[in-house]
């Protein structure tokens, strides 16, 4: 397995940590992660580990470098990047047809961020209506230390299979168009 590319300041020292967790790219029961951490870090980081959680399920560990070692963490990355690939293609094909909806530009991830284009929606209410509908959306604000300027929708795209986007995009839309004309609190 071939390490991270560290990014770099104009000196020679990394100047920042990256942590993630296997959860996300394996099974959310696997509750192993790992942090990238410039070497003047890691001592410390190495007692706090000690103090708090002296050492992680040996069993699990083991097994999980012997999935990296043989290839199979590259395989299933590969098969699972194509996947998600189109996935991503899917949902934003079908935003596109939204008319109240603005993507935010991004290149990657699990999720698609949506501003509202009418101020005046109610992304918590909008999310609830789109559950009733049968699909999960998150409120924007929930991902926000303060108060954003406007309002919209995480749309994830972990879960969904690429020949079920278009319609649910089609409840989302639904829902927004449910909660446009309800009346104000």
């Amino acid at each position: 397995m071939r390490t991270a590319r560290w990014s770099r300041s104009s000196g020679s020292t990394p100047r920042g940590t990256w942590s993630t967790s296997f959860s996300k790219i394996l099974s959310p029961i696997l509750r192993v992660g790992y942090l990238v951490a410039p070497a003047a870090l890691q001592p410390a980081l190495r007692t706090a580990r000690r103090l708090t959680d002296w050492r992680g399920d040996l069993a699990t560990q083991t097994t999980l470098a012997r999935f990296i070692d043989d290839g199979d963490l590259a395989s299933q990355l590969w098969r699972t990047t194509r996947v998600y690939a189109g996935r991503r293609r899917a949902l934003l094909d079908a935003l596109a047809g939204v008319d109240g909806l603005e993507v935010v530009p991004s290149v990657a991830g699990l999720r698609i961020a949506a501003w509202f284009r009418d101020p005046r929606l109610d992304d918590v209410a909008v999310a609830r209506t789109a559950a009733g509908l049968g699909v999960g959306v998150e409120p924007l604000p929930v991902r926000f230390v303060t108060q954003p300027a406007r309002h919209g929708l995480a749309l994830g795209l972990g879960r969904i299979d690429d020949g079920r986007v278009p319609e649910a995009v089609t409840r989302i839309a639904s829902a927004m168009a449910r909660m446009s004309s309800a009346p104000a609190r």
